[in-house]
C-alpha cells in the first residue's frame, strides 16, 4: 500500500482510511499484516480470545467479521508510531 500523504488527502489527516487487514492463517491461526495508511510500512499481530496491549506481545480481539473487522486494542504502527496509532472499526481506519 502507497501512504496517503497529508497534502493530498482532504480528511485534515484524520481518516477515516480504507483498511486493506490481510488473514495470513498460513503462518498461525488468527494471524493478520496491515499496511500504515501515514508511512506504507507492514504491520501484523495475532487474534486472542482476550486484547493485550503494549508492545511486547500484543493480542486483538475481533468482534464481527473478517471482511469488515472492529480490533480492540488500537492498532500501532511500529515505524512511525504515535503518529502511526488507529482504531479499526468495521474494517475502516480512524486516528486514535
Amino acid at each position: 500500500m502507497t501512504p496517503l500523504p497529508a497534502e493530498g488527502r482532504d480528511d485534515g489527516g484524520t481518516g477515516p482510511w480504507p483498511f486493506d487487514l490481510r488473514w495470513q492463517g498460513h503462518i498461525r491461526p488468527g494471524h493478520f499484516t496491515w499496511d500504515c495508511p501515514k508511512c506504507g510500512a507492514t504491520n501484523s499481530g495475532d487474534l486472542a480470545d482476550e486484547p493485550v496491549s503494549g508492545w511486547d506481545a500484543p493480542r486483538w480481539q475481533l468482534t464481527g467479521d473478517r471482511d469488515a473487522p472492529t480490533l480492540r486494542p488500537s492498532l500501532g504502527c511500529w515505524a512511525c508510531y504515535p503518529e502511526g496509532h488507529y482504531w479499526c472499526n468495521e474494517g475502516v481506519l480512524s486516528n486514535v
